[in-house]
């Protein structure tokens, strides 16, 4: 095997020694990284491996079959709120690495990139100048204006890490996730009845924002909310802990 082929695998052992716990996301675009270099090679080198190089490498790491005794283990898989995760079998559950690895993920996603545009189209389709505030690694603070009405808006990366936030704000965006797991969970861990922030679903795919948590006072804002009623229908289900 070809000798810079062997010295990507060692690079992406030592990546992968240091997070232990990666998405599908992570994992290729730090193959597609690491394969950059031998762009000059590629042919020959998906010649030898019989397919498109970053995808062999993918496999070789997260499946059982090897194309190099340096090839790194990640072929263990763990749901973790809705995303899988490729972990080494050695390696032990540890919630704190999925949590750091489900924020890396929203970083690769985009955010708040991924959000905060849709979020000012909302908020300028009713009415609002929006000013932005400061930036954290998993929030975005921004606030909005209209005559009397002031909002202090902060954008999370997800619904996972809104917690953290509950105080002093008026609404908590979240991105829109890959399933309704990650609301259902944070629905049934939460006293919602007792959170007085209102807490909006962004989607950045259809341009839409809907109410996850509280009604605004404001009509404008209920009237732009993409599907109001079966967003909240949702929630009411998800707090039925029986289903």
């Amino acid at each position: 095997m070809e000798e810079e082929l062997i010295e990507v695998l060692k690079r992406l052992s030592v990546y992968l020694s240091e997070h232990k716990a990666v998405s599908r996301e992570e994992l290729l675009m730090k193959i597609e990284e690491e394969v950059k270099p031998l762009e000059e090679k590629r042919e020959e080198l998906e010649r030898f491996l019989e397919g498109k190089l970053e995808e062999v490498i993918f496999e070789s790491i997260t499946g059982e079959e090897k194309i190099s005794v340096f090839s790194p283990d990640m072929h263990v898989k763990i749901n973790y709120m809705g995303e899988v995760f490729y972990c080494p079998p050695s390696h032990r559950y540890m919630p704190d690495e999925l949590e750091k690895a489900f924020l890396r993920l929203s970083k690769i996603r985009g955010f708040p990139g991924n959000i905060e545009g849709v979020v000012k189209e909302f908020l300028e389709r009713c009415g609002y100048e929006v000013s932005e505030g400061e930036e954290g690694d998993i929030h975005k603070e921004m606030f909005a204006k209209k005559g009397e009405n002031a909002l202090r808006i902060c954008l999370v990366s997800s619904i996972r890490f809104v917690p953290r936030f509950l105080g002093e704000r008026d609404v908590i965006v979240v991105p829109v996730e890959k399933t309704p797991y990650p609301f259902i969970t944070f629905v049934r861990e939460n006293q919602v009845d007792d959170i007085r922030e209102m807490i909006w679903v962004a989607n950045p795919e259809k341009r839409t924002v809907d109410p996850l948590i509280g009604s605004a006072e404001d009509e404008e804002i209920e009237k732009h909310f993409f599907d109001p009623i079966c967003a909240r229908r949702a929630v009411s289900l998800w707090m039925m802990k029986g289903l």
